[in-house]
């Protein structure tokens, strides 16, 4: 028996819950890294940054 119809691509599976949770993480992550960082470098921890005059 065949089937003479539209030839549609069987659905692909979509991407795990695994990717998706790394994928918040690192986007949780990275900005607050950063603002940890100018927090650190505002409150004067990093002394060999070029900051001297």
């Amino acid at each position: 028996m065949s089937y003479v119809g539209p030839d549609f691509d069987p659905p692909q599976p979509r991407r795990g819950r695994r990717s998706r949770a790394l994928t918040v993480a690192a986007a949780a992550l990275v900005p607050g890294a950063l603002l940890g960082w100018v927090v650190y470098e505002a409150v004067g921890g990093g002394t060999g940054s070029g900051n001297a005059a």
